[in-house]
Order: structure tokens, then sequence, then C-alpha cells
């Protein structure tokens, strides 16, 4: 007789579990050398300093809390972790955080934090990870490894949140006040070149860790999560006391309604977001060159700046393009309550053949202001018609506080979009003395392209 010996397959589970620590003192004899470390930021390496914003206290006085919530919108509830940690200064949870993230960095492991504050911005503090950034320098803490993306990785897989998405800047993974930190910690690491062996989490929330664990099982990185519960007495702090500080941060979510800043993005939602968000009687002014077109990456069209504007005046529009359609259609539904205009450096009083160019790719700007010559010296002359403001000055600011003080209009705020730095700055730097709120956005999708316009 034959004994059949059935087949069994073994399969090795794939390592995930969740620990609980009250200090950082173990950390480093659970990592192993091939391990990549991920720190929670708010509330594990930084809290606040006000002790009635520390969790303990928060949990001290959960149900008020629940009150002073169910006064905020849907959106404004998932600000409030951002501005738990940017109302007033924050300080070192425990200085053993600084030795553990040195020590490990001097073991050649990849550290990276992971904070769940919005990628926005925020007045008065601008895009909120440079502020990170500077916020963890100035506690010696810089994340760095020769395996970390040198460059901001943004991961518009996600719904953006007030017009940005998730974020790798820095050494610094955002979250974006997502409410999950699982899904994208592992979107960022599908765009590592290799995945880690192992990743490590430390975070004080249970709820980010699992959802870490669940994330990682499914795409087969091995997880080790830390629970970081540290012994914590609330406050000793009256209920009234509490509210004063808990009030003013619902009072800072609230006055919130448009921020003033600087930001760098490639996307466009970004500026659809600020468009919408800006009040009544504003001004939405665009860059043209490599904003709103750029020449056809074909050999016809590699020519200088001076040639490609002259191409235009010889009537050859087919060497331009749309750098994003997405642009044409924000433009064409604009609130008739804020007036838009576009401000770009070419040669004055071309502004006829710029506007029949814009119009036969689909773009075309309504006459908010009447014709203008800002001729205020011999070598910055500007003119404005049909929507468009020309000008042959180096910087793009000085112009629009001339043409401002020619059309007597004092907008409410500004929204500006160029791909140039140094005009960014310089419209910033106007608006700020002007005292009018500028949300400037350097927008860089045309950076992809070999092409570039004069602007």
């Amino acid at each position: 007789m034959r004994w059949m010996i059935p087949l069994t397959l073994f399969v090795t589970p794939l390592l995930a579990e969740i620990q609980k620590i009250k200090d950082f003192t173990s950390v480093q004899e659970k990592v192993n050398s091939t391990d990549w470390v991920v720190f929670d930021v708010n509330y594990t390496i930084l809290s606040p300093k006000d002790p009635a914003l520390w969790k303990s206290t928060l949990k001290k006085y959960k149900q008020h809390l629940k009150k002073h919530m169910a006064m905020l919108s849907e959106e404004e509830k998932a600000l409030f972790s951002t501005f738990l940690m940017t109302e007033g200064p924050n300080a070192l949870k425990d200085q053993e955080v600084l030795a553990l993230i040195q020590g490990l960095q001097e073991d050649d492991i990849p550290v990276l934090g992971f904070s769940e504050i919005s990628t926005s911005l925020l007045s008065p503090l601008g895009e909120l990870p440079t502020w990170q950034t500077k916020e963890l320098q100035q506690f010696g803490i810089s994340f760095h490894h020769r395996l970390l993306p040198a460059k901001r990785v943004e991961l518009a897989e996600f719904p953006p949140f007030r017009g940005t998405y998730p974020l790798y800047a820095d050494g610094v993974l955002y979250n974006n006040a997502l409410s999950l930190k699982g899904p994208v910690l592992d979107a960022f690491l599908t765009t590592l070149p290799e995945k880690p062996a192992r990743v490590v989490l430390i975070d004080d929330s249970l709820e980010a860790l699992t959802s870490a664990e669940e994330s990682l099982q499914k795409s087969g990185i091995p997880f080790l999560g830390l629970h970081y519960l540290p012994v914590e007495n609330p406050a000793d702090i009256t209920l009234e006391e509490w509210e004063g500080s808990l009030e003013k941060v619902v009072k800072s979510i609230k006055d919130e309604n448009f921020p003033a800043g600087m930001i760098e993005s490639e996307n466009p939602a970004i500026i659809s977001w600020a468009i919408g968000a800006l009040p009544p009687n504003s001004l939405i002014i665009f860059d043209i060159g490599d904003v709103l077109i750029q020449t056809k990456d074909d050999p016809a069209a590699q020519k200088t700046s001076e040639e490609s504007v002259w191409m235009l005046t010889l009537g050859r529009p087919q060497i331009f393009s749309l750098v994003n359609p997405i642009l044409k259609e924000i433009i064409s539904h604009k609130d008739p309550a804020k007036k838009m205009i576009a401000l770009s450096r070419y040669w004055v009083r071309r502004e006829t053949e710029m506007a029949a160019l814009l119009k036969n790719l689909g773009i075309s700007f309504d006459d908010p202001f009447p014709a203008l010559n800002l001729w205020y010296s011999r070598r910055d002359r500007s003119s404005f018609n049909r929507g468009i403001l020309v000008t042959e000055a180096p910087l793009k600011g000085p112009v629009l506080q001339v043409f401002l003080e020619k059309t007597g209009f004092r907008p409410s705020a500004i929204v500006f979009i160029d791909d140039q730095k140094e005009q960014c700055e310089s419209i910033f730097s106007t608006a700020k003395t002007l005292d009018i709120k500028p949300l400037v956005i350097q927008y860089t999708e045309s950076k992809k392209s070999p092409t570039s316009n004069r602007n």
C-alpha cells in the first residue's frame, strides 16, 4: 500500500508587533542596523509649553473639549492638532529623544520625522513644513541620511486639504491633517528605490501605529510599533485657566479664513483653493510664461526669450502650449467679486498680441481696469490693456505698486502666481509694505520642461 504524504506549505508570518514604552531608554537596543526609524513629531518629540495644551490636560478636560470641537467645521477640526503645536512655543517632550536620534544617526540608521500638521500656510508662520523644519532645528534635530530623498516628494494621490497634499520635505513626512498615517507612510515608502528591511515607528497614538501596521503588512514590510506612553500628570490648572488657553486656539482657527505667506508647489490645487478662499474685492495675478503657457518641446521652439517674443509678434502662436489646462478652467470660472489680471515681463504695448495668443489657447482676462501707461522711468516702462500688465522692469513688485496707485484700487488680499522666486519675493514684499494680505505661490510645474520663456 502506497502512503500519500500531503505537502504542507509553510509560510513565515510577516513580523509585525506593537510594544509599549514609557521613555526612550530601551529604544536603541530594539533597533536593527537595517531598520528605518520614524519618529512622530507632535507629542512625541515636541509638546506645547502651555500646560493647558499637554495631552494629559486635554484628556482631563475631554468632556469640555468635546463642546469646543462641536463648534468647529470639519475643516477646522482637521486643523485643530496643527494649531495646538503652532499656537505658542514648544519644548522637547523628553530630553532623551535628542540623544536617541543622534545615536541612531551615528549608527548610520535612516531616521525621519512624521508630522500630522497641514502642509499648507498659516498666518503669520507661512508655509508649515518650512516652519516645522526650523522648529526642530532650534532643538538641534535635523533628519538627514543618504537614503532619504534630497528633494521634496508630494503625494498627490491623496485628496488635497487646503490646496496641498501629504508631503515629504527635509527629512519629515507630513500627513497633512489626514486621519490615518499608515497609507501616507506606505505611499512614501513606495517612492523609494528600495523598501526598508523593517520600519520602526515611535508614536504616542495607538491609532497611528495600528494604521501603519496594517498598511505596511499589505506592502510586505516588517513593522515594529513603539507606543510612547510617558508618565505625565495633568497640569494643576483650573477649568477657567484651561478654557482661556483653549479659547485662544479655537479663535485662531476661526480667524484663519485666508492665510498670508509664500508657498512652492507644482499642483494647481493650491491655486484653486487659494482663489476660492479669497475674500471679495481681492486681486488675483497670474504670471504668463511658464505658468500659463510655455514653448512646445520641439527643436523649432528652442529659442532665446527675445526670439520667442519676436516669433509671437510674427504670428507663430503654434509654438506655444498650455502648461496645465486646469489653470485655464480656474481662470474661466473666476468669481466676479474678485478681480483678475496677468502680470508678465515682456516689451510694453504688446498686450494685444499676448491677449490674442492666450485667447487662441482658451484663456482670456476681462477688462477690470482701463488701459494705462505706467512709464515711471525710461528703463522700467510698463503698460496695461485687456487685463494684461506688461513691464520691462526687472522686478514686478514696484510695478504692481504703481499700478494700484494709478487705478486707485486697494484689494483686500492678493493671490500672486509666478514660477520665479525673486518675483514672488518682490510681490510679497510690496504687498506687506502696502498692508495688503498676500498669498504668493511659486508655481513650479513647468520646471519639468526644458523649455522656458522670458518672465
